[in-house]
């Protein structure tokens, strides 16, 4: 059996989280994600690399980790998350009333 270039260039982590997802269309999720069809289009086909915040929004969208349907940016993905979590803390923090220039006793 000949598997093609095609076959072998595309996204099917991707496809398939939109379709389980419930975006049956591309235009569906283009439309949902604010962006133009032709931008999933050739994320799917691997012609395009997703900017870093575009792929944390599919991943909030889709439900599925970005690294999984992005590996290549799993990297620089795992680093935003820890200081969107080191942000997300300090936030929490500040709400409870504390703040950097307290002093413990």
């Amino acid at each position: 059996m000949r598997v093609g270039l095609k076959a072998i260039l595309y996204n099917d982590n991707l496809r398939q989280a939109r379709i389980r997802a419930g975006f049956n269309r591309i235009k569906d999720l283009a439309d949902e994600l604010g962006i133009a069809q032709s931008t999933i289009s050739s994320l799917e086909r691997m012609v395009a690399v997703p900017t870093l915040a575009l792929a944390l929004k599919m991943e909030e969208v889709l439900g599925v980790d970005c690294e999984e349907l992005f590996p290549d940016l799993a990297k620089k993905i795992a680093k935003s998350k820890k200081l969107r979590k080191k942000i997300y803390i300090v936030k929490e923090i500040k709400s409870l009333g504390f703040n950097s220039e307290e002093k413990s006793l």
